[in-house]
């Protein structure tokens, strides 16, 4: 019997969501929640004439099919396991790593930001 890498992986993704999973996300309008990591590490910038700048990039981890419509300034509505507090952030950026996961990187939704941004590319 060969060895299925890819459902062995499947399963890891499962356990590691059903283990750490700390938050329930609405995508856009759905009212079908998924299931994801939340993140919300501290980052330090060193500046070359001394000093340094603290920020909080906001991250998701979630199961790459879960997350496969989400794109740049989709709205999501975070639901917290332990609070229940809800709060709304707009994806910034998507990362997935190819092996089945997917990294969201949020920005707060303050309810000022554009759908489409003003910045022309």
């Amino acid at each position: 019997m060969a060895f299925d890498f890819e459902a062995t992986l499947a399963k890891a993704d499962n356990i590691i969501m059903d283990t750490f999973g700390n938050v329930s996300v609405y995508i856009g309008e759905s009212t079908d929640a998924i299931r994801a990591i939340f993140d919300d590490p501290m980052s330090k910038s060193a500046l070359s004439a001394g000093g340094q700048i603290e920020y909080a990039n906001c991250e998701l981890s979630a199961k790459s099919h879960d997350v496969a419509t989400v794109q740049r300034r989709t709205n999501l509505k975070l639901v917290f396991d332990k609070t229940k507090i809800t709060l709304s952030y707009i994806v910034e950026n998507v990362y997935p790593d190819g092996s089945g996961m997917t990294r969201i990187v949020l920005e707060k939704n303050n309810g000022n930001q554009q759908r489409i941004p003003t910045l022309q590319y």
